[in-house]
Order: structure tokens, then C-alpha cells, then sequence
């Protein structure tokens, strides 16, 4: 299973963490992907229309600093040669498919006032970083500081390339990330809202080699000190579970696309009540990596299933500390 966001998650390995920082106001949600998943792209536009129109503009991308700002180019042009460059430059890699040149130019056509941000290293430094350079110093921006972005930018996906087989090539690169991410978000003013799409492996709370500390428990860490609200929910909900009602956080939900004839997965997390801290173990766990948020001992999760043909279950998950494959697990404890 995966997930993501506030509100619409995915299942499989695909994890994602939601951080408040700054101010009651100011969220960073960070999306975890299956590079090339239609379900995937299909969500993070959903996800990004909805903030946009809360009036969020800024979106975090897995480009390089320089494909970040050649997008931002492509928004203001008239037409799409730039996007198609930038697509003839990724051919070969995950992110050349038309899925996600097509999510691009939704974006393009319904948030053209959205602003993005290329975080990870230049992994086309002879094509996209090559070109930006050179956009650069035909606008006498030579001895600028974007230009030396750029420089060091290509520096870093030229230490990946060559040590992308090792967990040093790995660390290194999460940390380039956090580097990159601090940066930009740190200039955004106070109450900002952005929202970060990357591949699962970036926004999971584990990596999958253990010393390696991913982009997200990264920027947790670093702005927890600086008053990070942790797992901020999309609202507060009262649902009723054998017939009693009870009040939750709600982290939104998921379309499956009638996978296994389920039409979408809902999230609530319980609040101010004991009355399933006791119950026995039926079998099915459901471990972090699962979850839109990380979960803490004691959690209670109510997972609404919803499925095609309109009939629904309610599973109710219990944190008690244990793991399962070096993350925190949950407990079926409960269904109707």
C-alpha cells in the first residue's frame, strides 16, 4: 500500500509526510510517488488544484535547480518547446513518460500562477544544465548567484552519478536535497503553503539502506526546533463505529481506480477515546510506511473502505510500539 498527502493517499510503497512550520498557517505536504503510476499523477493533481486554489502557488519538484527554472520559463511561454526539450533531455529516466508530461501541462492550463522549485542534483547536467547556463550568461548573469546554483548543482549530480552504486552516493544525495529544500522554503515568506511531489523513496521515514536519512525525516528534524506543527489533518470529523460516535482527525482519502473492486481508502485518526486500547489482535497489521503520517505509540486509525459497487468497511488500527521491517506497526483490532 501507499499514501500521500492531507487528504488523498496512495497504497504501496509509496509514503509521504505532512510538516506545519513558521506559523499555525505555513504546511509543507510532501507527496511520495511511483514514478510513471497514471494513479499517481491523476492524485498529485488533485492535491495540487485543491492548494492552489487555498491559494497555495509555490510546488516542490524532483528536477534539478535548473529544471525547476526552465519550467518556470515554459509557464510563461506560448508555447510548449521548452517542455519538450526538457522531456528530450529526460529520455531514458522514470520521469520521461507522457503521464507526466501531461500532469505538467494541467498544471500549466488550470495553476498557471504556480511557481516551481527543483530540489535534487542535475542529473542532465550536458542538456538541461548545460542550457540554463547558457541562458544565464546571454542575460549577463555570468557572476550571478543563480549561476553558481547551477555550477554546483551539476557538481553534486556528477558526485551522484559517480557514487550512486554506494550509501554514500545515496546520503549524499538526500542531503543535497534537504540543502536545496531549506534553501528555497527558508526564502518563502511566513504562512507559505507548499507542497513537495517526489519519489517514495525520498518522503518515507526510512530509507532502504538503513544509514541513509531520507529528505523527509530530514525536514522534520530541522524544523521541529523551529515550532513545526507535526501531521496536520485536513479537518475534524465525527464518524460513527458500531454505533457510536467518535471524534477524528481526517487525513482525506485515496483513489484505487477500483483496484481489487475498491474504490477509495479514507483516513481518520481518533481521538479522545480508550475504547479499542484493549482489544485483541485480528490478524492484519498495516506498518507505517502505510500511513499519510507517522504514526506514534498509541495511535488509533479508523480505515474507511470504500467500495465500486457502494458498500463500505471500517478497520480500526492500533499502534502499540512494535515494528515490522524496522518501522512502527499497527494492529487490526477492530471491523465492521
Amino acid at each position: 500500500m501507499k499514501k500521500c498527502f492531507i487528504g488523498f493517499v496512495i497504497f504501496s510503497l509509496v509514503s509521504c509526510a505532512s510538516l506545519s512550520t513558521k506559523n499555525a498557517q505555513s504546511k509543507i505536504y510532501l507527496y511520495g510517488e511511483s514514478h510513471g503510476n497514471p494513479i499517481d499523477y491523476e492524485e498529485e493533481f488533485e492535491i495540487w488544484s485543491y492548494l492552489y486554489k487555498q491559494g497555495a502557488r509555490d510546488l516542490f519538484v524532483e528536477f534539478s535547480y535548473s529544471g525547476g527554472k526552465l519550467l518556470n520559463e515554459w509557464m510563461k511561454a506560448k508555447d510548449d518547446t521548452i517542455l519538450n526539450f526538457i522531456f528530450e533531455s529526460l529520455q531514458g529516466t522514470q520521469a520521461d513518460n507522457q503521464y507526466h508530461y501531461n500532469f505538467l501541462k494541467r498544471i500549466k492550463k488550470a495553476c498557471p500562477k504556480t511557481k516551481f522549485y527543483g530540489i535534487d542534483v542535475e542529473h542532465q547536467p550536458n542538456s538541461i544544465g548545460e542550457h540554463y547556463l547558457n541562458v544565464l550568461s546571454e542575460r549577463g548573469l555570468k557572476e550571478s548567484s543563480e549561476y553558481t546554483l547551477v555550477v554546483e548543482n551539476i557538481a553534486d549530480g556528477n558526485d551522484w552519478n559517480t557514487k550512486k552504486q554506494i550509501a554514500q552516493g545515496w546520503e549524499n544525495r538526500e542531503k543535497v536535497m534537504v540543502k536545496n529544500f531549506t534553501r528555497e522554503y527558508d526564502a518563502l515568506p511566513s504562512g507559505t503553503t507548499v507542497f513537495g511531489i517526489f519519489g517514495s523513496l525520498h518522503t518515507g521515514m526510512q530509507h532502504h539502506i538503513p544509514e541513509v536519512k531520507t529528505l523527509a525525516a530530514s525536514l522534520i528534524d530541522y524544523y521541529t526546533p523551529k515550532g513545526v506543527l507535526l501531521n496536520p489533518a485536513l479537518g475534524f470529523e465525527t464518524i460513527n463505529i458500531a454505533g457510536k460516535s467518535y471524534k477524528t482527525e481526517y487525513f482525506g482519502k485515496i483513489l484505487r481506480g477500483g483496484a481489487n473492486g475498491i474504490e477509495s481508502l479514507a483516513f481518520y485518526r481518533l481521538v479522545d477515546t480508550t475504547d479499542f486500547a484493549d482489544l485483541p489482535y485480528l490478524g492484519d497489521n498495516l506498518p507505517e510506511g502505510n500511513y499519510p503520517v507517522p504514526l506514534q505509540t498509541g495511535d488509533c486509525f479508523c480505515v474507511v473502505i470504500n467500495f465500486v459497487a457502494g458498500e463500505s468497511l471500517k478497520h480500526v488500527y492500533r499502534c502499540d510500539g512494535n515494528t515490522m521491517s524496522g518501522m512502527l506497526n499497527s494492529h487490526l483490532v477492530f471491523n465492521e
